[in-house]
């Protein structure tokens, strides 16, 4: 059966599946993944990823949330032996995947086909409930980014490409030679497409107060470039593609005769807002110490009237 036919079937078989890889002694994380057994996932929330509707090319991510029964101290802390983490480093960013999805009532198989739909840290919210349930919350990959001051990255200074920056990002190491950042994605998850134009940050403190996965986000919007990690944890740097010339999907609900793949809008409500107050037509920016014409760059349309720009809209 397609992925079509499984959502258009008459009962649905969804799953859910947590796994954990846990710190070494030394930090490193262990080479495989543990499984969490079904048995003890007791609750897990939504995870979701989208476009921001305001600045262009903006990706939004939510962690994930999820709660595991206690009942016999499976995750207690790691002092405990009956622990999971007995002999690991604290329970702290520990790295989460989370693979879902539906499987086909016909022959067993599971839609989509790469099943990993989101991957992780463990936060500091760990918490243990009377009733022996044990809550947790995990961060999306991109908080490693988060976590660090651009002006922290050595080399950064200088004229470069957006690609260049980013890739000293990339190298970044801290008191070693330990490239940092690959300790969470791999060396083959880096995907950065080359750029031309030259930035000159002058030093590192003029990145003061922005931390990298803004900056990068600077540089992304600069470029017209996509800045993002996928449900797999890599990421990416790079075009955008083009929007598909016919629908990949439709959503249908009472009414509608096209039931390619069924009566999907479960719940209606359906809500649009125009936003206007949002658009952007003229933004300046003041680069210089002087108040003159000269401190200050300017970036606006021009319309006549009844075209069809947004500043006339």
């Amino acid at each position: 059966m397609s992925s079509v036919g499984v959502l258009q079937h008459s009962y649905h078989k969804p799953f859910v599946r947590i796994f954990f890889k846990r710190r070494e002694s030394g930090g490193d994380y262990e080479a495989s993944w543990q499984t969490v057994a079904s048995k003890y996932i007791k609750q897990v929330g939504s995870i979701g990823r989208g476009i921001d509707d305001i600045k262009i090319n903006s990706y939004q991510y939510t962690g994930f949330n999820f709660t595991l029964d206690n009942s016999d101290g499976k995750w207690a802390d790691p002092s405990d032996a009956k622990s999971f983490w007995y002999q690991y480093l604290t329970r702290y960013r520990t790295l989460v995947k989370v693979e879902a999805g539906y499987v086909d009532p016909d022959d067993g198989s599971e839609f989509p086909t790469n099943t990993t739909q989101f991957i992780g840290l463990l936060s500091e919210k760990i918490e243990y409930r009377e009733n022996n349930l044990f809550k947790l919350n995990a961060w999306h990959m991109s908080k490693i980014f988060q976590e660090t001051p651009a002006s922290n990255i050595v080399g950064m200074s200088g004229s470069q490409t957006a690609s260049e920056l980013i890739a000293n990002i990339k190298n970044h190491t801290q008191g070693s030679d330990t490239k940092i950042f690959e300790k969470y994605i791999s060396t083959g998850g880096w995907n950065i497409e080359a750029t031309t134009q030259y930035y000159d940050m002058a030093t590192n403190a003029s990145l003061e107060g922005i931390n990298c996965w803004d900056f990068m986000k600077k540089l992304a919007e600069a470029e017209d470039k996509l800045l993002y990690m996928d449900r797999t944890g890599d990421f990416y740097f790079t075009s955008r593609s083009e929007t598909a010339a016919t629908p990949q999907y439709h959503f249908s609900g009472v009414g509608d005769t096209d039931n390619t793949y069924g009566k999907n809008i479960i719940k209606g409500g359906l809500k649009v807002d125009e936003n206007i107050k949002q658009v952007y037509n003229r933004i300046r920016i003041k680069h210089g110490k002087d108040e003159t014409s000269a401190s200050y760059y300017i970036k606006q349309e021009t319309w006549d009237w009844n075209d069809s720009s947004s500043s006339f809209y």
